[in-house]
């Protein structure tokens, strides 16, 4: 062995005595004599759910359309009183079936670029309706969620059951005045 080549040996020898010296006074408790470099799996936070969407499936995401949850590949675009559009480069199919798992419709129309679900109530909460019309149009898939829901109508707090029932032409058991009756 040349000179040369055995001092770069004993260089490489040193520097890696030198790396785990340093390794070792970093990655060990001095009092246990235990690394306090926890594992990987000791570092996986537990309660964070594993993701269980299926091959192709949309992920909900944090937004939603009156309580219908907006995919998480989403973009809202616009809100109004009665409407959200959102857009996103996700798959038609895909979008079209996310909101099927998510509305029982009492008319759905399917084409080849629009999918319109009718009269759709949420499965989370049925007093809720909504018209949601997917679209597809270069490449961009739209999603547009109509509220379709009566707005709720305050109580009057000065007027007892049988009033309001009277206001509405009907006795408390739910039946025609008899003065409208006739």
């Amino acid at each position: 062995m040349s000179r040369q080549s055995f001092g770069a040996w004993v260089v490489v020898v040193r520097v890696a005595a030198v790396g785990v010296a340093v390794n070792g006074l970093w990655g060990c408790d001095s009092s246990t004599g235990a690394s306090s470099v926890p594992s990987a799996s000791a570092r996986v936070d537990r309660r964070v759910p594993v993701d269980s969407t299926e091959e192709g499936e949309l992920a909900e995401g944090d937004q939603d359309a009156f309580g219908l949850p907006l995919p998480r590949a989403m973009l809202v675009q616009a809100r109004f009183p009665d409407a959200v559009h959102a857009k996103g480069q996700v798959s038609f199919e895909a979008l079209a079936n996310y909101v099927r798992k998510r509305v029982d419709a009492t008319r759905v129309d399917t084409g080849p670029s629009k999918t319109v679900f009718d009269g759709a109530a949420l499965k989370k909460n049925p007093a809720q309706y909504l018209r949601v019309d997917v679209l597809s149009r270069g490449g961009l898939v739209r999603l547009v969620v109509r509220n379709l829901s009566p707005p709720a109508r305050p109580k009057d707090p000065s007027l007892t059951d049988a009033e309001r029932w009277k206001r509405m032409g009907l006795t408390p058991q739910g039946k025609v005045l008899p003065e409208l009756n006739e």
